[in-house]
């Protein structure tokens, strides 16, 4: 919460409410020292440890001041005031106005605001929020403060956002996590976006490729083709995918065999799966959208849902990932309790420690710049000797200019080059495998993120549930990356686009699970050089803008900010990249210190591609 004059006016708001009251310790109107101190201070350096340190301190004020006002319950004189600071960036500030609103009898009007902060990223803030909605005169929030966990916790640190990894799929912009639920507990994680509903709806869909239907017709995407055989068929089919889960990790057993379990009651008896009971309520959802956004490659049936919808009790677009059954949905993702850090009571103001503190913080910092404006501020400060001393040394001591180099003489145009002549296109090169009667084509050349159109002939044993993947040169058979059934003898599928670099595409048959012909492929890069994240100078709080260039354009790829020396398997403030292979993104401004930029990506697995040091200065 950088001072601006702005945000000092703000601050001294306040001193009108006390207006009648000259004894209180709160004044934070003009003729106030420490508020005239924060102008002088920010107007002579915004970015001095002078104008940081005012600003804490002012905080501190303002936070003190606004507990003092909730407590009067003077809701006429004091609600504009407190709502002045809903919005604050300081996470202690807003804490402290939700909770002095809380105190101040609120009703309809306050509604909106408090519906909002209940999802704010601060726990402190969240707690604050729900406690002001319980104690609000507005029925309308009945349905709202049920919906919210009864403990939102009081960390002033912001939770962090869905790891994108464990999310499986990108999200359209502008869409923040609902974090005030216990939603993810029923293996949902929802999301509220001010975009309209046909913007998520399209985004979706052109992310998946399949069409988004209304729920009751959601029954048909739910049962894979193999459940639909007649008679015998379905249940030969059924007997040979429950033989593989004996080959399968544990915890992926229990998951698959609840999606059995709901297969089952699905086709025998017609009934949805539990998880979707929720979703019926119209009153609460309207009539939503649904479509698949991921299949279990065992049970072929979904394993998540999309839904869409509009969420009437925040008043916003609202979209869900609902994981079938529940309990796959990561672990990570569903919350826990954060440990409590409670909001800071302010110190009484005492004009000789604040500047004691503020000469500390020049003093530690030793710049010219922060010496002046200790000047400008304190022109009679107790240390302005000290100061003016040490700034006439750092400009003794600084070095002359260098003179300005003559310009050099102009060069002579060079000749205009030859016309080119143009070399007609080389026709695509197809690429063909052939083992034991079993033929593998694609055609060439491959780039990188290119999906990957497959064509095979002899997989004459469809009973062997034959089936292709791609995966990386010289990984073992019992190991593969993105793969689909071929469904018949011969034909094609596609399987997503891969990272510049060599692969085997392969086909393999199931009982017993064997290669039975392989493809060598190269996929080309198209990037006119490594892979590479910058920024340029940054400070303390400040947005983090981030180019990057030459990364794959995957749609999950994504960058993140770190403290320097944390492992890759943790990350800070992220952003996807929007399947962009260069471009800017923005992330979260981080505390002073050393960081490094890191660029992931999934496919095929999880791996930094690029890093680059960053210092954020104070």
């Amino acid at each position: 919460m950088r001072l601006t004059a702005t945000a000092l006016a703000v601050a001294a708001l306040p001193f009108a409410a006390f207006a009648d009251e000259p004894a209180s310790p709160l004044p934070l109107g003009q003729g106030d020292s420490l508020v005239d101190f924060a102008y002088a201070a920010c107007d002579a350096a915004p970015d001095s440890a002078v104008c940081l340190e005012a600003d804490r301190l002012v905080r501190e004020r303002i936070v003190e001041a606004l507990l003092t006002l909730g407590g009067r319950g003077r809701r006429d004189q004091d609600r504009d005031l407190v709502a002045a600071f809903l919005e604050a960036p300081s996470a202690e500030v807003r804490a402290a106005a939700v909770a002095a609103l809380g105190n101040l009898h609120p009703d309809a009007s306050d509604t909106p605001v408090l519906s909002r902060l209940l999802n704010d990223a601060v726990p402190a803030v969240r707690q604050g929020a729900l406690a002001a909605l319980q104690r609000s005169s507005d029925a309308a929030t009945i349905p709202l403060v049920d919906r919210a966990r009864n403990d939102q916790g009081m960390s002033l640190v912001a939770d962090p956002a869905p790891d994108p990894g464990l999310i499986g799929s990108s999200l359209p912009p502008g869409a923040e996590p609902l974090r005030f639920t216990d939603d993810a507990r029923d293996g949902v994680l929802a999301f509220v976006t001010d975009q309209d509903l046909e913007a998520v709806v399209d985004y979706y869909q052109g992310l998946t490729g399949r069409a988004a239907v209304r729920l009751p017709q959601i029954r048909d995407a739910l049962i894979p083709d193999w459940a639909k055989l007649p008679g015998m068929g379905f249940y030969q089919e059924l007997s040979r995918r429950m033989e593989v889960l004996g080959s399968l990790p544990q915890d992926q057993q229990i998951e698959i065999s609840a999606r059995f379990g709901q297969l089952m009651a699905l086709v025998q008896q017609g009934q949805l799966p539990a998880e979707l009971e929720r979703w019926k309520d119209q009153a609460a959802w309207g009539n939503l959208r649904a479509l698949v956004l991921a299949v279990d490659p065992v049970v072929e049936m979904p394993s998540q849902l999309l839904l869409v919808y509009q969420d009437r009790q925040l008043g916003r677009s609202g979209f869900a990932i609902q994981w079938l059954p529940a309990l796959s949905i990561p672990s990570a993702l569903v919350p826990g309790t954060a440990p409590a850090i409670t909001v800071a009571q302010a110190n009484s103001y005492n004009p000789a420690a604040v500047e004691a503190t503020i000469w500390e913080a020049v003093q530690a910092r030793g710049q010219a710049e922060d010496y002046a404006a200790y000047l400008a501020a304190l022109p009679k400060g107790a240390h302005a000797a000290e100061a003016q001393a040490a700034l006439d040394a750092l400009k003794a001591a600084a070095p002359a200019p260098s003179p300005a180099p003559s310009p050099a003489p102009s060069p002579a145009p060079a000749p205009a080059p030859a016309p080119a002549v143009e070399t007609p296109a080389a026709p695509p090169e197809t690429l063909t495998a052939t083992e034991g009667g079993v033929t593998l084509t694609l055609a060439g050349p491959v780039t990188q993120m290119q999906p990957l159109l497959v064509g095979f002939a002899g997989l004459t044993e469809a009973a062997r549930s034959p089936w292709l993947t791609v995966t990386p040169k010289g990984t073992p058979d019992t190991q593969w990356g993105d793969w689909a059934y071929t469904r018949g003898e011969a034909g094609s599928v596609t399987l997503p686009g891969q990272r510049a670099g060599d692969y085997e595409i392969r086909a393999y048959y199931e009982n017993p699970r064997v290669v039975v012909a392989r493809l060598a492929v190269t996929v080309v890069s198209t990037a006119s050089g490594p892979p590479a994240v910058s920024a340029g100078e940054v400070h303390a709080g400040q947005p983090i803008v981030v180019a990057f260039s030459n990364l794959p354009g995957a749609s999950n790829d994504w960058i993140t900010v770190v403290p320097k020396g944390k492992p890759d398997t943790e990350w800070g403030a992220w952003s996807y990249t929007s399947g962009q292979t260069d471009g800017t993104l923005t992330l979260a401004g981080q505390p002073a210190g050393e960081y490094e930029l890191r660029a992931y990506v999934e496919r095929p697995q999880r791996e930094v591609i690029a890093r680059q040091p960053l210092t954020v200065l104070p």
